[in-house]
């Protein structure tokens, strides 16, 4: 990996500490799961959910036993050990594992972020290809989430199209459960109404937006 590339993973990861120490954490009654697949503005929801005090992370590779992008193994274990860290958790791999955290932390709140397909599936390619030109193979965490460790829309695309389906199956009927496209307008009503709390006197957060449009 090139000095460049190392200097541009250390800037994004110090930025995000730099959002996760930057507001004030507040109490906060249960455990909040975004389980809105890779590339539907998680970045974004995280981000908002510290702007509301909630003590919030984003993409978490060692919930499957995965140290960093570059890991080339192919096993993996499921580890929540770590998860009672934090009041609320977004990205892969966690959006993938709904059933497993709706079962270890009963009483949690589940948001399914949701993205028009054709926006999510050019979003999601073009971010796996930077990726690819970067460390020279899919990260860890994608392999293990599409199944493949090649550009392939269709097994994306399919990827996403079942999460969605099985994500509302699984949680129909139920109070404790939300569904958000945050292009849509101002999202912080329609969230905060659901966390119940106060809507903040800010604009709604749009990060990556590059990649996101």
């Amino acid at each position: 990996v090139a000095s460049a590339d190392i200097k541009t993973l250390t800037d994004e990861v110090a930025r995000d500490l730099s959002t996760l120490v930057s507001h004030p954490v507040q109490p906060f009654r249960t455990r909040v799961f975004c389980i809105g697949w890779s590339k539907t503005g998680t970045t974004s929801l995280t981000q908002a959910l510290r702007i509301l005090g909630l003590f919030s992370w984003h993409w978490a590779p060692w919930v499957i036993g995965f140290k960093h992008i570059c890991s080339q193994t192919s096993e993996f274990r499921i580890d929540l050990s770590d998860v009672v860290d934090y009041t609320a958790m977004a990205d892969l791999p966690i959006c993938a594992l709904y059933r497993e955290l709706d079962k270890v932390f009963p009483g949690s709140l589940f948001i399914l972020a949701t993205r028009p397909l054709e926006r999510w599936i050019a979003s999601t390619t073009a971010d796996i290809e930077d990726c690819i030109k970067w460390i020279g193979h899919m990260d860890a965490v994608e392999r293990w989430a599409y199944g493949t460790d090649v550009i392939d829309k269709e097994v994306f695309q399919n990827r996403y199209l079942q999460h969605q389906e099985q994500v509302l199956d699984y949680f129909s009927g139920r109070p404790d459960f939300l569904t958000i496209d945050i292009s849509e307008g101002n999202a912080w009503p329609r969230l905060c109404e659901f966390l119940q709390l106060p809507v903040p006197d800010l604009a709604f957060p749009h990060l990556n937006r590059r990649r996101l449009e």
